[in-house]
């Protein structure tokens, strides 16, 4: 692993250490983890520079193991050209402790580059040390065979929360699509200190009651991006956007996608949206808390 280091430690020129701590900048803001996400996927992706893929691969390391965090090192750890990169991104893989990682670990110990080997072996050694509790992708991604059920809600309500109609920009079986919000809504549901407004609720009750009983609104507005049907199964993608309530004045854009295998059809969708709700659900809680926090 020495030459990988020196890689990696030994950035040259200006522009590169710039780049480097702009990345250890974002990595430790209190900015939404969505927004890093994208940031380091993006680059990784698209960088002519190694040094910088590697970067944004360590970057996504540090995040939390949502599925286009996993999807993109993986990819990364198989197809990237340059070995330093696969090594960061087996390293970053080994950090997020996400046992969804190690088939793309395993294989990734017959890499023809010696540095790549042995970064995806101690990456698995570190999958084994990891807690065997339920991840934050294993929540994000629902069993093939049962839908998953939201966590209870505890402690006492904080957030006001209404919730609209998702939009649907995908075409979609038209049973699935009359329960969308229904299942946004038990997603939400199992937050900590979540109320969850009335579906016509008038702005100056929500008022009212945000008021009396001393919480703080929000407001949800999301889509179904796309719903892809593939051979292997179905994946969907949505965006949630996190508002003020009444006033929905936007604080956060969301993101999150599930792929469900299998051939299809209406319980195969519904799975696969609501697992890409959870996806974004998860990371709602973060953004509603900074919000508050900021008093923004």
């Amino acid at each position: 692993m020495n030459r990988f280091r020196s890689i990696i430690g030994q950035s040259r020129g200006a522009s590169i250490s710039l780049l480097v701590v702009a990345f250890l900048a974002i990595a430790s803001s209190s900015a939404f983890a969505d927004e890093r996400t994208e940031y380091f996927i993006r680059l990784l992706q698209t960088s002519s520079t190694f040094k910088v893929r590697a970067q944004a691969a360590l970057g996504l390391g540090r995040l939390d193991p949502s599925r286009e965090v996993i999807d993109a090192l993986a990819g990364a750890l198989q197809g990237d050209d340059h070995p330093a990169v696969r090594a960061a991104a087996a390293t970053a893989l080994g950090k997020l402790g996400d046992p969804s990682a190690r088939p793309a670990l395993e294989r990734a110990k017959r890499d023809s580059d010696a540095d790549v080997r042995s970064a995806a072996t101690t990456a698995l050694a570190e999958l084994d040390r990891a807690p065997r509790g339920d991840t934050a992708l294993a929540s994000a991604r629902p069993p093939s065979s049962t839908a998953p059920t939201a966590p209870q809600s505890t402690g006492r309500p904080r957030f006001y929360v209404g919730v609209g109609v998702p939009n649907v920009q995908a075409e979609i079986t038209e049973s699935v699509r009359r329960s969308l919000r229904d299942i946004l809504v038990r997603q939400l549901e199992g937050l900590d200190g979540v109320v969850i407004a009335p579906p016509d609720e008038r702005d100056a009750q929500a008022r009212a009651v945000i008021e009396k009983r001393k919480l703080t609104g929000y407001y949800i507005d999301s889509s179904i991006v796309s719903l892809q049907r593939t051979p292997s199964g179905v994946r969907a993608e949505v965006s949630v956007i996190l508002g003020t309530y009444p006033g929905r004045d936007m604080k956060a854009v969301l993101r999150g996608g599930a792929t469900v295998p299998g051939t299809g059809g209406p319980e195969a969708e519904r799975r696969a949206i609501e697992g890409a709700f959870q996806g974004a659900v998860r990371r709602i809680q973060q953004a509603m808390e900074s919000t508050l926090a900021s008093g923004r």
